[in-house]
Order: C-alpha cells, then sequence, then structure tokens
C-alpha cells in the first residue's frame, strides 16, 4: 500500500517523537541515577564514574562535528540505524559491566547513540519533508525527550531501588532494540528534498571545516550565534542537573528535590511543544527572549529556594526554558543562515552546544569543592545568561532587518513605478506617436 506524501509526514513525526522518547528520554535524563548505585557496588569514586556520563556526551559531541561529513558519505537512516546498533551494544556492556573501563566503553557508545539520534538528525529530517510550522513540529519531536525522561527517572528509581541499577540498564537495552525495528522500517527522507546525494548541496566534503572557519570569520551573527550555542549549553544544562544537590543543600529532603527535577523534565516536554508554537506565529526572536527571561528568572529564585513552595516556583519557571537547547539552537541557526548553510554546518552548531553541556557540570563541581555551595557558580551561569540574550537578540535583530530589506525595497519600488506607468499611458506624446 502507497502512502501520500501528505500521510507520510505524520510517520515521520511519530517516529521523531519516538527517538527523543527513547534514545534522549532514556539514555540522557535518568544517567545520574546510576551514580550512588554503581559506585556502592564498586567502591568507585563518583568523580571517576561520573567520566561516563562526560563519555557519553563527549561521544554525542564528536558525531555532530563530523556529521555533516557521515552524512554525506552515508545519508540519515543508515546513520540513525548505526545509533541503534551503538545504544544496544554500549547499554548491553553496562548491564554485565564489572569495572570502570566496562563503565567507559559502555557510556562511550551510548554517546554515540545519543548523537546519531539528536537534534541534529531530527531537525534535518523535519527540515526535508516540513516546509511550514518547523518550530513546532521541532516542538513536538523534542517534546518527547521530556516526556521519556520524566517517564524513565520515575520508573529506574523504583527499578533500581528493587532490583538494581543493572536491570535498568538491560531494560535501556531492550526498549532500544524494540524502537528500531519501525525506524528502520518507516524512516526515509523525503526523495524530492534537497538531500546529501543531489549536487551541489553536499553537507560534507573537502573544504568542511575551513568553509564553517571562513563562515565564522566573515559572519558576525553567525559567530555570535556558535558562541551563545555554547554557553546555552553550559548553563542551562547544568543548572538543571545541579538543582536536585543544589535545594538539598538549601535545607530541602532530597526525596522532594528528586520529585521537583522530575518536574522540571515534565515542563520541559510541554514547553518545548509550546515554544515552537511561539517561534512560528510570533517569530524565534520572541521566543528566544521567553526562554532566556525565564532561565535568568527561574535561576534567581532557586538560588535563595530554601523552602519547597519557592522551590517548587523556581523549577516552573526554570524548566520554562530548558526547552532553548533542543528547539531554539536549530530554530535561531535557521534564522541566520540559508538553506544549504543550515543543512551543512547544523551539526556543528549543536556540537558545540554538547561542547557546553560537557564542560558546564563539572565546573559546577569544582566550584561546589571551591566554596562548599552551588550559588557561586548559579550566579556565575545567570551574568553569562544574560550575556547570551544580549548576543542573541542583536544578532536575531540584525537578521530579521536584513531578510525584511528586501521586501521594503519592493514595496518602495512598485509605490514610485506606479504613478511612473500612470503617466507612461496617458503621455499624449506616445499615444500620438
Amino acid at each position: 500500500m502507497k502512502i501520500s506524501s501528505e500521510k507520510y509526514k505524520f510517520i515521520i513525526l511519530g517516529c521523531s517523537f519516538c527517538i527523543f522518547f527513547v534514545m534522549l528520554g532514556m539514555i540522557n535524563s535518568p544517567s545520574g541515577l546510576f551514580i550512588v548505585p554503581v559506585c556502592e557496588e564498586f567502591g568507585f569514586s563518583r568523580s571517576s564514574f561520573s567520566f561516563t556520563l562526560s563519555l557519553c556526551t563527549i561521544g554525542g559531541m564528536l558525531v555532530n562535528i563530523f556529521y555533516g561529513k557521515l552524512y554525506n558519505r552515508f545519508g540519515l537512516k543508515k546513520m540513525i540505524c548505526t545509533g541503534f546498533i551503538s545504544g544496544i551494544i554500549g547499554f548491553i556492556i553496562l548491564w554485565q559491566a564489572a569495572s570502570l573501563p566496562a563503565f567507559y566503553l559502555g557510556g562511550a557508545l551510548a554517546g554515540l547513540a545519543f548523537g546519531f539520534n539528536s537534534t541534529t538528525t531530527i531537525a534535518i529530517l523535519i527540515n526535508g519533508w516540513f516546509t511550514k510550522k518547523q518550530g513546532t513540529i521541532l516542538g513536538i519531536c523534542s517534546a518527547g525527550s521530556g516526556l521519556g525522561g520524566f517517564i524513565f527517572s520515575s520508573l529506574f528509581v523504583d527499578i533500581i531501588a528493587t532490583d538494581g541499577y543493572r536491570t535498568a540498564y538491560l531494560l535501556t537495552a531492550i526498549c532500544i532494540a524494540v524502537l528500531a525495528v519501525p525506524i528502520f522500517l518507516f524512516v526515509k527522507e523525503n526523495p524530492t528534498a534537497r538531500t546529501a546525494n543531489t549536487p551541489g548541496h553536499k553537507i560534507g566534503g573537502a573544504g568542511y571545516f575551513a568553509g564553517f572557519k571562513q563562515l565564522l570569520t566573515e559572519n558576525s551573527r553567525a559567530r555570535k550565534i556558535f558562541v551563545s550555542a555554547f554557553l546555552l549549553g553550559l548553563i542551562i544544562h547544568a543548572t538543571m542537573i545541579i538543582t536536585p544537590a543544589h535545594l538539598e543543600n538549601n535545607g530541602i529532603s532530597s526525596i522532594t528535590a528528586g520529585t521537583i527535577y522530575s518536574a522540571i523534565l515534565f515542563v520541559m516536554g510541554a514547553t518545548k511543544i509550546a515554544m515552537g508554537w511561539v517561534n512560528d506565529r510570533f517569530g524565534t526572536s520572541r521566543a528566544m527572549t521567553i526562554c532566556i527571561a525565564c532561565f535568568l528568572t527561574g535561576g534567581l529564585i532557586m538560588i535563595f529556594a530554601d523552602n519547597t513552595a519557592l522551590a517548587w516556583v523556581a523549577a516552573m519557571i526554570f524548566g520554562l526554558s530548558v526547552s532553548t537547547e533542543s528547539v531554539m539552537v536549530p530554530m535561531v541557526v535557521k534564522c541566520i543562515l540559508d538553506e544549504k548553510q543550515y543543512s551543512k554546518y547544523l551539526g556543528l552548531y549543536m556540537a558545540a552546544v554538547n561542547a557546553g553541556i560537557t564542560a558546564g557540570v563539572p565546573v559546577a563541581n569544582f566550584s561546589f569543592d571551591l566554596f562548599g555551595s552551588y550559588v557561586p557558580v548559579m550566579a556565575l551561569y545567570l551574568c553569562i545568561g544574560t550575556a547570551v540574550f544580549y548576543m542573541v537578540g542583536s544578532s536575531l535583530s540584525t537578521a530579521t532587518a536584513r531578510q525584511a530589506a528586501p521586501v521594503a525595497e519592493i514595496v518602495e519600488a512598485k509605490a514610485e513605478l506606479k504613478p511612473q506607468l500612470g503617466e507612461l499611458f496617458t503621455s499624449r506624446d506616445i499615444i500620438t506617436k
């Protein structure tokens, strides 16, 4: 049975949502739950085992750095399937791991799964199948990571407590394997869209990094957004991860702090849909303003949250900003780059986000070891957020002005041309001649 292109879009939407739900919601969000039980069983220090989580993020970052070249050579579907295979093997290794190197290997393979099935992949897939409301569509798909994180984090708490962490690792491998079947059968690139195999539209290739360096050198907006992408990954993800520990330091119970963290993940999922809609309805600049404003407001309240009520208020407001990494960064990049550049270099922008994520948590923990509190680093991240607000705002305002200029010129030209044409056709000289 042949499915029409319009109906097939819904299949792509469903598959993209499921990829985020399992690959990001299951791999990334609950990762911190394994630190304590693994370290207690083997006697690892928390910092040494936490490197497993860093390797996961680094693996995703490396995939995004070389995403253009890989996409150009293998195509989107092969990359997605490679990610699933890597994830299955990685979590089987984690399931049976009995040494620190084994955990590192499993974490690195899980990171490759995360990288091959991340925001970059879904953004390119959506860009090929949807011409309108791409922000809303990406938001709906990205909501899968928030919903998956909320569900699996709550589920894994019980599983780890009753059956042990190994069962949770095994369940992750099984879920990835089950999801791989429909993804392999149904996901494909739009044959009518410009793909890596289209002449003159290679995403990778000779001079790939040199071309990106030239882009950053010659385009100040592209450079500002690249730096902003790194800083957003640095401050938003780290603030979210350290929230439970910070609240405990402020006197809130560990159970309540964990519940608040799960609530942030839930709000994050709903917000991704909302911010996608705001992007399409009111523009990327306004949507980004809302996200960063919520980060600054929620983060400021979080610093002083020493009771449950204030902590919940901070979490709800802060949760509205977490969509910035996965939804808003691709939309911002789309505003400042043309269609060819967007597909070509989006992976490198998302690599900058992953690099920020990789650095953010260690910096926060180092600050805690130094000061005995997360307050100094959270205050620093708020200052960085203010700087990002300025850089993104100035870049988007410039982009909007440049996009609007040709339209204004056309309108002005038409206004000038109309009386000239009227004069032309009413001229007696022309009639007599």
